[in-house]
């Protein structure tokens, strides 16, 4: 951890898979590097260190030397053969036996590294997510909601167009508050102006949407997901906390399965406001800050229809995190097929 930077030998939770050492008899004892179950190929840090970590041994790294790794890429390519199919159900093997199998000792093996830099307060319930709240369908009854859409306008205009008709039609008559950085035309628009890109904009832009909504709910949406009728058509139960849809896909070549989005979630508009001015308290203007988590505690609900999240390059997050131990699929229930979906949006 950054407290600890000035240990030269230090323990260490993980190492890069490409460069590491320990004596043949530790090895041979703990049987690395098994094919069965990890396919011969990826998780091999997680193999080695979680295990060394289980069996009463240590995992240090040297802080006074480095070596350099070549980043192939699109120039140099691994000159072999990668599946990955083969990948997939490595990354599901391991998270099954470290995180399902071994949860206690995974628990334990964090906290004694905690805090991790970029893992949220509530990591146990994002790991292991209780039941939603309600499993709902888009016949209930409509909630008094606003919805807060956020822009940065960087996506293409015919796509970004192809989102907002998405959006006005399976809201099926919320009103809508947009916050962008040039004027649109979609519900009530506050044109924030030419401020930087960054995750504290949008979220200085949610705040912006949600002080101008009127209405006792708030439900949030961005210009690089689409959201199935059922999504506005939940009430919460209670004021103190948000609601995550829990039913969140990434569409690439196919689609991938999506922890908690802060782009699929509502609350109670108050109470998100004041969350919001607790997270920016003393951080003033449009420059790009970090802050603490928005919220700490969170129910959710669901329904058979996903949420989707486009990926492109023009977003904040090129390369998306999705749950490695779900399959990606073909085809989804309300959308159909990832090319259909591409196409009808406008996506080449």
């Amino acid at each position: 951890t950054l407290s600890r930077w000035d240990i030269p030998i230090d323990d260490t939770i993980q190492f890069q898979g490409s460069c590491w050492f320990m004596t043949k008899k530790w090895f041979k004892k703990m049987g690395f590097m098994q094919v069965e179950g990890y396919t011969g190929w990826g998780q091999e840090a997680e193999e080695i260190s979680f295990t060394t970590w289980k069996n009463g041994g240590r995992v240090v790294t040297n802080k006074n030397t480095w070596y350099a790794h070549l980043h192939k890429g699109v120039a140099h390519g691994r000159m072999y053969h990668l599946s990955r199919e083969e990948n997939r159900r490595s990354y599901a093997y391991s998270y099954n036996k470290w995180i399902v199998e071994n949860k206690e000792f995974f628990c334990g093996l964090i906290e004694k590294f905690a805090p991790l830099p970029g893992w949220p307060a509530n990591w146990k319930e994002q790991l292991w997510p209780v039941a939603p709240t309600a499993i709902i369908g888009s016949s209930m009854k409509k909630p008094n909601s606003t919805v807060i859409y956020v822009t940065s306008n960087v996506e293409e205009l015919k796509f970004e167009n192809h989102i907002k008709k998405e959006l006005v039609k399976n809201s099926q008559g919320l009103p809508i508050v947009s916050v962008s950085r040039r004027p649109i035309k979609l519900g009530k628009n506050i044109n924030v102006g030419n401020v930087p890109i960054s995750e504290s904009t949008t979220l200085r832009q949610i705040l912006k949407g949600l002080e101008a909504a009127k209405t006792e709910w708030a439900i949030v949406a961005k210009d690089d997901y689409v959201y199935p009728p059922e999504y506005f058509s939940f009430t919460p139960p209670t004021k103190d906390r948000v609601y995550s849809y829990s039913n969140v896909w990434v569409l690439g070549d196919k689609y991938w399965k999506k922890g908690p989005s802060e782009y699929a979630q509502m609350a109670n508009r108050k109470f998100w406001i004041a969350q919001i001015k607790k997270a920016l308290e003393g951080k003033e203007g449009w420059e790009e800050t970090s802050f603490p988590p928005v919220f700490t505690d969170r129910g959710s609900w669901t329904s058979d229809n996903p949420v989707l999240n486009f990926k492109s390059t023009s977003g904040l997050r090129r390369f998306p995190s999705v749950l490695r131990n779900v399959f990606p699929k073909k085809s989804l229930p309300y959308w159909g097929t990832a090319s259909e979906l591409k196409a009808r949006m406008g996506i080449v």
